[in-house]
């Protein structure tokens, strides 16, 4: 059970606490939602994993997720201010994406381009890396980069 005090910014809901417990979630003044099939939200959500956020929005993307919000793909993964999505399949995303895996990362955008991904925002591609403030698109087979802000390591 994780004990936090959430706060979104621009359009989201203000929460004062929350408890969240492995599959068994309890709830207080928060929108949760295990998302394992289709899903479409502008509110928040938070994964079936044994995953810790704070003021972020969490979804558990296996399948196509259309969202223009924050997400947090299942996995063991710590963010702070971030939106993360798995993209295992096609994603669409107007926001910030962090790949299903052990990252750690603040203040990014990330995406794992398995299969075909369209984003408008940072991307770095599915690996143990640790990164701040870059701009990376990393396709595995067209590399288009935006801006690079001295990135600390890329695995392709």
């Amino acid at each position: 059970m994780v004990k936090t005090s959430m706060t979104t910014r621009k359009n989201m809901i203000k929460t004062t606490s929350m408890k969240i417990v492995i599959n068994k979630t309890k709830k207080t003044n928060t929108m949760i939602a295990a998302a394992t099939n289709k899903t479409k939200t502008t509110n928040r959500m938070i994964a079936k994993s044994r995953t810790r956020m704070t003021s972020t929005m969490i979804a558990d993307v296996k399948n196509k997720t259309k969202t223009t919000s924050r997400m947090i793909a299942k996995s063991r993964i710590r963010m702070t201010s971030t939106m993360i999505a798995d993209a295992k399949s096609m994603t669409k995303t107007t926001g910030m994406m962090i790949v299903k895996s052990r990252t750690r990362m603040t203040s990014i955008m990330i995406a794992d381009a398995k299969n075909k991904t369209k984003t408008t925002g940072r991307m770095i591609a599915k690996s143990r890396t640790r990164m701040t403030s870059i701009m990376i698109v990393d396709a595995k087979r067209m590399i288009i980069p935006v801006r690079i802000n001295k990135p600390t390591s890329i695995i392709k």
